[in-house]
Order: C-alpha cells, then structure tokens, then sequence
C-alpha cells in the first residue's frame, strides 16, 4: 500500500486528501467554541440633562480663566484657578 501511494504521490496524486479532509471534519466536530458569560452593562452615573449642565458650567468657567489670562496674564490666577485649569486640562 505504501509504494501504491508513492507512486501516485509522484504523478501528483495525494491519496490522503480525503482522509485528512474526514480527521478535520471530526476534530472540528468535537472542539468546543470558547462562549463567554460575561455582558457588557453601560450605566449612566449622572443624567444627560445633568451632564449637559455640569460642561455648560465647566466650559464658562474655563472661558472665563482664559480671558482672565489675555488681560493678566497666568501669574495673575488664584492658586484654585490654576488647580482647576490643570484637572481639566487632564480630564480629556
């Protein structure tokens, strides 16, 4: 059987496509795909109106620094001014 498959094997004939087509399908039939139990849960901490209303109040806020800072310049900021300039900035 051996030299019935080498010679085959030499005019391009590969007799072990069939068999190596019904091991995968088998192997494939027994292997388990990885499930995951786990569910992506998206939760609001603070309502839209609310968030809306707390950028409103940050963005004026650092609008009114930065005037503050053409007119002045930086050294004229309140050590708050300047803390809270450096979280926001760190925010985004």
């Amino acid at each position: 059987m051996g030299y019935v498959f080498m010679l085959q094997y030499k005019k391009g004939n590969d007799l072990s496509d069939g068999i190596n087509v019904v091991l995968g399908w088998l192997t494939n039939l027994f292997k388990s795909s990885p499930k995951s139990n786990l569910k992506t849960v998206h939760r609001r901490v603070v309502p839209d109106d609310e968030y809306n209303s707390n950028k409103v109040a940050t963005q004026e806020q650092i609008d009114a620094i930065l005037d503050k800072i053409s007119k002045s310049g930086y050294e004229s900021l309140s050590s708050k001014e300047k803390e809270f300039l450096f979280k926001v900035s760190y925010k985004k």
